[in-house]
């Protein structure tokens, strides 16, 4: 068998593009930790990646991955991601109102999570002065958020749910639902009948 000059030089080239990249990944990691967010050390953060304190909180548990261009802002309140999460690309996630992200959950990508919402009840003060609802969001473990989803202020999203592509989740979920439409609803629930082997 014979082997061309590209294929004995493709081993060594693969291995110094992910040593680059785990170099590339370690300096964020320093940065970010340096900033004052807690960042564990197995994570892997795209350089593209905003992720800004801006007067708060921010903590991202081990094998968490953040992809290009996510912008993660605690805009004075707290994020908390847990362990085997995945934040796909393009996503944002506001946490003025503070933003818990449980274990093993899927956000895809341009996914917008705000935990904060503007008050516009006073006709007499205009609605950028009337300040902010901060209720918060939580987010249980095993949850699939698809691609383009939006995750408004004060809810709760159950354990093992799904929310379809598009959906506006203005209330909470019940665990295992899956959730679909704007704004979302119920449209079924997740079983081992309707489970893809």
């Amino acid at each position: 068998m014979v082997f061309s000059l590209a294929d004995k030089m493709r081993k060594p080239l693969i291995f110094i593009v992910r040593f680059l990249r785990k170099l590339r990944n370690l300096l964020t990691l320093m940065k970010l930790n340096i900033k004052g967010c807690k960042v564990d050390w197995s994570t892997i953060i795209h350089p593209s990646a905003v992720i800004e304190l801006s007067g708060g909180i921010i903590q991202i548990g081990p094998r968490t991955h953040i992809d290009r261009g996510v912008i993660i802002r605690a805009m004075g309140g707290r994020i908390q991601i847990g362990a085997d999460c995945n934040v796909n690309a393009y996503s944002f996630l506001s946490g003025a109102g503070g933003l818990d992200i449980s274990k093993s959950v899927m956000i895809g990508s341009h996914v917008s999570i705000y935990a904060s919402n503007h008050k516009f009840a006073d006709f007499s003060v205009p609605m950028n002065e009337q300040g902010l609802t901060l209720k918060g969001i939580e987010i249980e473990q095993d949850v699939w958020v698809c691609t383009g989803v939006r995750i408004l202020d004060g809810v709760r999203i159950g354990s093992g749910s799904v929310l379809a592509s598009g959906a506006v989740i203005t209330k909470s979920t019940e665990p295992y639902s899956i959730n679909a439409g704007v704004p979302a609803r119920q449209i079924g629930r997740r079983t081992v009948a309707n489970s893809i082997e």
